[in-house]
């Protein structure tokens, strides 16, 4: 792993010499004191876990997108330095690995070499957005990141935010802002945190995680965004079926589309609930173009089906297109892989989230897989993958889910050793091993004098004259001592431990 370790300090010293270079020298500054901070963190598994607290308190602060990613640049590198010890430490992730290298590389290819001409400047905050947030998945991961603890910070830091732009009254054009996003994308991350606060309440019993769920409802119903609104609704259904059978989840799909298209006005209804009761025209304007913008991503997605016409182009083409004629963005990641990257690309995204979704993970996994349907159903409404704010919660997330649990090591009757599990857990957090805890003896069981000179080869204990045939019972009953005291040592290592001894 040493190659491994080296190549994520050059990342980190790559990411904080752009942030330098593009943002100046206090945001670099800012970037190295968030590293520093990180450092101090014990384990590699809570660097992720702080990083969800420490990207939006920066974008409150006033920190811009190439700033927010420098820290999760400079957290992934951290994190891959901390893992450098373990052996296997990529063993969670490797049935992932060939999708996310290939997403990693599309992307790449297809912004530094695009197929279309590319009219105007592309950002390179928005397309290093995707990349990092890959490789920080599959380093959250290999970190064994705890999905309890990651729902938590979420939650917490998300109510935190609800209640201070509650507090401060940020509105824009009668609708909620901050962290520097705007509405729509402000409600998406709010939507997750949302999401995330009701799952802790409704696994743990929890009335404090009830009350941090009300301000972060409160705060995306005052966003008028009505992507926010459905992808927090579809997280929550997700949490009410959770462990469900699938007769009742599909039942739950069906009731609900047959809600929407036998009752009067049931659509109209659930619209002006989940924007707040914006004005009409304007959503319905609004619905119109995004339509629009929708079917000119697909026919560039079919025009350009392997390379797409180059990641981060698509404005630029929209602006020129015939009867269009104006410079956006698809509203939806799934188009702008497709139509910028082309299909190989979004396969390989899907492939990744379908991995996340499917998967089985002990722990708080529900809520997260919770989260992780609500920010899938928000990238059908906005580009979120190119905000850090938005994409670095949907990225540690997918990272937990996308983790295997180890398999524990076995004794020799099949039983757990704790004393095996215990020698990996040191090893991946860097500490040194100490000696007789990886499972096996550290030294033979001790032996009688007479004994310990037939081990030696002849002594005082076993001279005297004893016969060729004494000599061999002395040492089968060595040897079945030998084996005695491994068997012993075996099962007290797979027995929990007693106080006060027996």
């Amino acid at each position: 792993m040493p190659g491994l370790a080296w190549a994520g300090v050059f990342a980190g010293a790559l990411m904080t010499a752009a942030v330098l270079r593009y943002a100046g020298a206090g945001a670099a500054g800012a970037v190295v004191a968030v590293g520093a901070v990180l450092l101090m963190v014990p384990g590699s598994g809570a660097v992720p876990v702080v990083l969800l607290v420490v990207v939006p308190v920066a974008a409150a602060a006033g920190a811009g997108g190439t700033v927010l990613l420098g820290m999760a640049g400079v957290a992934t590198a951290l994190t891959v330095w901390r893992l450098r010890a373990a052996s296997g430490a990529f063993r969670p992730v490797l049935a992932e690995l060939p999708a996310a290298g290939a997403l990693i590389v599309l992307v790449c290819v297809s912004f530094l070499l695009p197929q279309t001409p590319v009219r105007g400047d592309r950002s390179w905050t928005e397309f290093l957005a995707l990349p990092a947030g890959v490789l920080l998945a599959v380093v959250t991961a290999c970190a064994a990141v705890s999905p309890r603890a990651a729902a938590r910070a979420l939650a917490a830091t998300g109510t935190a935010v609800a209640v201070g732009l509650l507090l401060a009254g940020a509105y824009a054009s009668e609708r909620l802002t901050g962290l520097g996003l705007n509405p729509n994308y402000l409600g998406m991350y709010l939507a997750s945190a949302l999401v995330a606060a009701v799952g802790l309440a409704w696994q743990g019993r929890s009335p404090l995680w009830w009350a941090a769920a009300l301000p972060c409802g409160v705060a995306l119903s005052e966003t008028g965004s009505r992507g926010a609104g459905l992808a927090a609704l579809a997280g929550l259904v997700c949490l009410l079926l959770a462990g469900r059978p699938w007769r009742w989840q599909l039942g739950a799909v069906l009731a609900v589309g047959a809600a929407v298209l036998l009752v009067p006005d049931a659509w109209a209804w659930a619209q002006d609930l989940l924007s707040g009761g914006r004005d009409t025209r304007e959503l319905t304007a609004n619905t119109e173009v995004r339509g629009q913008v929708g079917a000119l991503a697909l026919q560039v997605a079919s025009d350009h089906p392997l390379r797409g016409i180059g990641y981060g182009a698509f404005r630029a083409y929209a602006e020129t297109a015939p009867g269009f004629w104006l410079r956006m963005n698809t509203h939806n990641d799934y188009l702008r892989l497709s139509a910028e990257a082309g299909a190989p690309a979004l396969l390989a995204f899907a492939a990744l989230l379908g991995r996340a979704l499917t998967g089985r993970r002990p722990g708080g996994a529900p809520v997260l897989r919770a989260v992780c349907v609500t920010s899938a159903v928000g990238l059908l409404f906005a580009n979120t993958l190119a905000s850090p704010v938005v994409s670095v919660p949907f990225w540690v997330v997918l990272g937990c889910l996308l983790a295997r649990p180890p398999r524990a090591a076995s004794s020799p009757g099949g039983v757990p050793d704790p004393a095996a599990q215990r020698s990996r857990e040191l090893g991946r957090s860097g500490q040194q091993v100490p000696p007789g805890r990886t499972g096996e003896p550290d030294e033979e069981p001790r032996l009688g004098q007479g004994e310990r000179g037939v081990r030696d080869g002849g002594g005082e204990g076993a001279a005297g004259g004893a016969e060729a045939g004494d000599e061999e019972q002395v040492e089968r009953r060595v040897e079945g001592q030998r084996a005695d005291g491994r068997a012993d040592r075996v099962a007290g290592a797979a027995r929990p431990h007693q106080v006060g001894g027996e």
